[in-house]
């Protein structure tokens, strides 16, 4: 369970999205069209804010794809926001995305198998956008599978690997929310299979 719960808003956490927001400048969702990649990272804050994270673990998650997705260096995490938040977010970066999609995302199950609760409710909280994200495009029949790495067996097998292995161990209303969310994009995509049968 969460150790205390964070002010909503402070200094630090102000810092850590003016770093999330420059850091990732220029980027945008692949989910989600013309939308700034910074709005995820809000996103996965606001989650685990409302769960009633520590800051630490907000900070995290708002950085949590700055090492993996953009040049910000792990010195300047250290150095404004302190190890225990470098370490968290090194544990939610996957592999150099020069590897197989299959291959950087066992592997990062593999890393996750062994993670403290605050880097997997970073992971859930991440990962519950995602696929809310997803969901809400295959409800306006937006082609989000086409813009997306793997099809949607292939996504769905992936998040429901991710929610056992993030389960072994540690209890949270975060897991029951991610749970509940790959349910329903399971149920959409099954609602449109069987649309396109009839």
């Amino acid at each position: 369970m969460p150790e205390q719960r964070p002010s909503p808003y402070n200094e630090l956490v102000a810092r850590a999205l003016e770093v999330a927001a420059k850091a990732h400048e220029g980027q945008f969702r692949r989910s989600e069209g013309e939308i700034p990649y910074f709005s995820h990272c809000a996103a996965v804050a606001l989650i685990l804010t409302q769960a009633g994270y520590s800051e630490d673990v907000v900070i995290a998650g708002i950085l949590h794809d700055v090492l993996e997705d953009t040049d910000f260096p792990r010195d300047e995490i250290v150095n404004q926001f302190g190890q225990p938040v470098l370490d968290l977010v090194e544990f939610v970066t996957e592999p150099s995305k020069n590897f197989p999609w299959v291959h950087r995302k066992e592997a990062y199950v593999r890393k996750l198998a062994g993670a403290p609760s605050k880097a997997r409710a970073i992971s859930a909280a991440d990962k519950i956008h995602n696929i809310r994200s997803v969901l809400s495009n295959l409800r306006k029949d937006e082609p989000i599978f086409d813009r997306l790495n793997q099809g949607p067996r292939e996504q769905l097998a992936q998040w429901r690997r991710l929610l056992e292995v993030l389960s072994d161990g540690w209890k949270s209303p975060l897991l029951t929310e991610l749970g509940r969310s790959i349910d329903k994009v399971e149920a959409e995509l099954q609602k449109r299979d069987s649309g396109s049968t009839s």
